[in-house]
């Protein structure tokens, strides 16, 4: 038997178990695997209708718009970043303080001449810092 990986191979195989006799499968397990595409389909529904809503989002707001122009970030990041300042970046002075506000600088135990850093803060908003993870493996 020949298996496949993605959409087609988890197809084929709902196609297989639904038109083969096979003993391992029963007939309340046909059913309930029966069930599976339609379940699929109202998921990549509900996805749609988001989708257009942060479509929606993103075209009302010129910081998503801005945030979207840097390489690797999405949709769901712009309007994700533009949803957490809610337009008002201008309140930061550079972008180590935009950095800091969402968790992403080292912390500092600094005295006198000495300077040390550890590890990231994570201060802030953790899902908009797991997303900005995510834009940086992309271009990696």
């Amino acid at each position: 038997m020949i298996r496949r990986a993605g959409t087609g191979g988890f197809q084929a195989l709902i196609k297989r178990i639904n038109q083969e006799d096979l003993p391992e499968v029963t007939p309340s397990l046909q059913h309930q695997v029966a069930l599976i595409p339609a379940h699929i389909g109202e998921i990549d529904a509900h996805l749609k209708a988001l989708e257009c809503e942060l479509d929606s989002a993103y075209q009302g707001s010129v910081v998503a718009q801005q945030v979207h122009t840097i390489f690797g970030v999405g949709l769901i990041t712009a309007t994700a970043c533009a949803a957490e300042h809610g337009g008002a970046v201008e309140r930061f002075h550079d972008s180590r303080e935009f950095a800091a506000s969402i968790g992403i600088t080292p912390r500092e135990h600094s005295s006198g001449e000495k300077r040390l850093r550890g590890t990231i803060s994570k201060r802030g908003n953790a899902y908009l810092r797991q997303l900005l993870v995510q834009c940086a493996h992309i271009i990696w």
